[in-house]
């Protein structure tokens, strides 16, 4: 392996999709012979605990003991400035990918920094956040646009956004990710239905009452619906759902709340449908996952579903009173990697 990447992380801010952009990043890249390398804290516990849960390696950076309290506090504000020892007089330029952190030791060595920005929600749909969260978004994106030397995104949907707000004059890189799984072959649970599957609900912009029309328009389908509740959110859209559930028709709806990965695996590979309403993504790793297996999608047509989904054919875009279909030809043809390209190549 080459060269080396660096990928600072913690843990208080990990998502699901985050984590298995993560994953996906780390495979497609060491297939290219390049070794990603993450970094977590050792005392950072919540870090660890969703790393060690998708089965990400990683490696842990100790930090002295009278220095912890301290530490603890940096990373609750976004600042790093411990460094993996082994790689602190890497000889060469070292490709250094971060997020979710400023990691300050790296720009004083002779790095190329990478600055990795999955989305600009906080710009697109900024009652989603506390006026905290929001203003603190607001300045680390800023100030990690400035800082970096090139700018990573997951689509030219993103790089459209970021040019009409941003005054960006460095390199932008579009990586377009693809997802491969490992499919069970052992099912826990059979439907007596078929299954449509909407993972990772629950942020107020993904719009969970129009799954509560849909539902109600197709009582011969059981709907599915996973993800963290985020209940402490600002406008969360938890209790709009609840709210919307008092007028589910046909009792065909389960919220499973948060579950592990294995079980999600399991639902999407028994799901007729995967779903995702969004008004707006940075990239969807459920549509992707989607595409891997040859599902069926529905989805709102939005510029990001429209661009991730050219080489796909088997997509419902939605609408108001949509009729599912219960007999379709399942497993579309569709090639894993089918949308990296020279990309890649040029970003590594």
């Amino acid at each position: 392996m080459d060269k080396i990447i660096f990928f600072k992380i913690n843990g208080f801010n990990l998502w699901n999709g985050g984590l298995n952009y993560i994953k996906q990043l780390k495979k497609n890249l060491s297939s290219k012979s390049i070794e990603l390398v993450i970094l977590v804290n050792d005392f950072d516990k919540i870090g660890i605990s969703k790393l060690n849960s998708y089965s990400i390696d990683y490696k842990l950076i100790y930090s002295n003991k009278y220095l912890r309290v301290l530490n603890y506090f940096l990373l609750r504000i976004g600042l790093s400035f411990t460094i993996l020892k082994k790689h602190k007089q890497y000889k060469n330029k070292a490709n250094i990918i971060y997020h979710g952190l400023i990691p300050v030791r790296y720009f004083t060595y002779k790095h190329k920094t990478t600055y990795w920005l999955p989305d600009i929600l906080h710009e697109i749909y900024p009652k989603n956040f506390s006026t905290l969260h929001f203003y603190k978004r607001l300045i680390f994106t800023n100030i990690n646009l400035k800082l970096t030397e090139r700018i990573l995104l997951s689509s030219y949907s993103i790089k459209k956004q970021l040019k009409s707000i941003y005054n960006i004059d460095k390199t932008i890189i579009v990586y377009q990710f693809s997802t491969k799984i490992d499919i069970p072959t052992d099912f826990e649970r059979t439907f007596t239905k078929p299954v449509v599957l909407f993972p990772h609900e629950f942020w107020s912009h993904k719009r969970q009452e129009k799954i509560v029309d849909l539902a109600n328009d197709n009582k011969d389908f059981i709907f599915l619906l996973t993800g963290n509740n985020r209940i402490n959110q600002k406008n969360s859209s938890h209790e709009k759902f609840n709210y919307a559930l008092r007028y589910l028709k046909h009792n065909n709806l389960i919220n499973l709340g948060e579950i592990d990965w294995n079980l999600l695996i399991q639902l999407y590979s028994q799901s007729t449908y995967i779903g995702n309403l969004s008004d707006y993504e940075g990239w969807n790793t459920s549509v992707e996952i989607a595409k891997y297996l040859g599902k069926n999608l529905i989805l709102s047509k939005i510029d990001v579903h429209i661009e991730q989904t050219l080489n796909y054919k088997n997509v419902l875009w939605h609408k108001n009173n949509i009729k599912l279909l219960l007999n379709l030809n399942q497993k579309v043809k569709y090639s894993y990697n089918k949308e990296l390209s020279s990309r890649l190549e040029k970003f590594c």
